[in-house]
């Protein structure tokens, strides 16, 4: 009798962990000087400029049908300072040359990244389909910044954006140095 009991217990415990672990493995991305968790897989980080990058959901897919991407642009302290921009100017910058629009945006949107409130922009997107994009210019510590924009397209429910933005938000953390 007590055999019997302990398997019954046995396969109740398995159905219950298993269940409870269903859907909750988060995904972990490294690129430049950041790492960062997200709840759904994205692609490996694919070259989208000099030292730009973007990760496509689903995985498997090319630019013309993705869900949602997050574009990374590495931004060294020297070049804002060899050039003399201010953040706007590199905001305006990374709009125009690795995000695709020159376009105001429609409101700015506060987050908080690195333990730091940043404001960013939330911008209608067109091309290459109707959709949104978040996008927030992250001071990091040594003087660097990071552009990270998270660009949807609108038949994707916002509750799985934001869940998705949440979770980068709040795992973003520097790779310190070796």
């Amino acid at each position: 009798m007590n055999t019997k009991l302990i398997f019954l217990i046995g396969i109740i415990t398995v159905l219950i962990l298993g269940t409870s672990a269903f859907g909750s493995e988060n995904f972990s991305y490294n690129w430049w000087k950041v790492t960062f968790k997200s709840p759904v897989e994205f692609s490996q980080p694919v070259e989208v400029g000099l030292d730009a990058v973007s990760l496509l959901n689903p995985p498997n897919v090319d630019f013309k049908t993705v869900q949602i991407e997050i574009t990374l642009v590495a931004v060294p302290k020297n070049m804002k300072e060899d050039l003399g921009n201010t953040d706007e100017d590199v905001i305006e910058y990374i709009k125009a040359v690795f995000l695709g629009t020159t376009e105001p945006p429609l409101e700015t949107m506060d987050r908080s990244f690195l333990e730091n409130t940043i404001t960013g922009q939330v911008l209608d997107m067109a091309i290459p389909h109707d959709g949104l994009m978040e996008f927030y210019l992250v001071p990091l510590s040594n003087g660097d910044s990071l552009s990270i924009a998270f660009r949807w397209n609108l038949s994707i429910q916002r509750e799985e954006v934001e869940k998705i933005i949440s979770m980068v938000s709040s795992t973003l953390k520097e790779i310190p140095k070796e």
